[in-house]
């Protein structure tokens, strides 16, 4: 390919007369108007010039939708890879035969969600793995695709800085080491799941995982948010009852979920806060449990 940004592709066949040569110089060039591209394609049936057209930033909506139903699959590719095919096209050619016009439908940043949650589950794993790596793969195709049968497509999903904590947490037992280790570095991975993965019989993924929960923990501030989680772990609820922030800890003992056993510690905490604030939540559960046995007999 010259280096030429005025052109697209080079190098006519050498049977080409000079005006099909005109006419397919004039598809490739960055800057011919939609108008004439449509001109083109009614002109001159050829494949370079349909392809040509296939692959235009400028080509005109209907030229596309035409071309979606092209019999050569190298032009259908075209119109799949293009950056501006409608989505309406984008979700039929979903639908195409040719495993690689699929792919380059599920690489493309305008297919529709609807399009990628089908391509999702496609036979062809590279199909799979590129709707993993397409930005707006929707979170709930993300949690499907972090149980994928295919190793290289879960770890795309692990890569992902937009991967939702509830896929990170299946990830963080997969069989794959490197994907447990992405889960370990990942930003987004909740503390509960770094404690999990400390304990992971892999020691490079307890390494990564250790290192990370302690760069968490020393950010108070997250910690402090995280003690108010609904969704911490027993482990988690264990761990923070001896934690030396006293917010933590009252942090903890409001939380709704904090197993019975931890807030039985935390009656007997040093901080007379902790303590007060375990009582209350203790009083709470006991009351709630009242009011559920008076409607239950009467």
């Amino acid at each position: 390919m010259s280096n030429n940004k005025n052109h697209l592709h080079h190098n006519p066949p050498a049977h080409e007369d000079k005006a099909a040569a005109a006419r397919r110089a004039n598809a490739e060039h960055w800057a011919t108007s939609p108008e004439v591209l449509q001109r083109i394609l009614e002109q001159d049936k050829t494949l370079e010039v349909r392809k040509a057209v296939a692959g235009h930033p400028n080509a005109p909506a209907a030229a596309l939708q035409l071309l979606a139903r092209d019999r050569s699959r190298a032009v259908r590719r075209k119109v799949a890879e293009n950056g501006h095919t409608p989505s309406a096209v984008l979700q039929k050619l979903a639908n195409d035969p040719d495993a690689h016009v699929r792919w380059q439908v599920a690489q493309n940043p305008g297919t529709p969600t609807a399009a990628l949650q089908q391509l999702a589950g496609d036979p062809d794993w590279g199909i799979r793995n590129e709707v993993a790596k397409n930005s707006h793969t929707l979170p709930v195709v993300l949690q499907q695709l972090a149980g994928d049968l295919d190793e290289d497509v879960r770890e795309a999903v692990a890569l992902r800085p937009d991967t939702p904590p509830a896929a990170l947490q299946q990830l963080a037992s997969d069989p794959e080491r490197r994907v447990r280790i992405f889960v370990a570095v990942h930003r987004a991975t909740p503390l509960e799941v770094l404690a999990v993965l400390v304990l992971d019989l892999d020691l490079e993924v307890q390494d990564y995982a250790s290192s990370a929960f302690e760069k968490k923990i020393a950010n108070r501030d997250y910690y402090r948010r995280w003690a108010k989680n609904p969704d911490c772990s027993p482990l988690m609820f264990e761990s923070m009852a001896s934690d030396p922030d006293n917010v933590v800890r009252v942090a903890i003992a409001e939380n709704p979920n904090i197993p019975p056993e931890v807030l039985e510690v935390l009656m007997l905490d040093s901080s007379p806060a902790v303590q007060e604030a375990a009582r209350k939540a203790l009083q709470k559960r006991q009351a709630t449990r009242r009011v559920l046995l008076n409607t239950q007999q009467r």
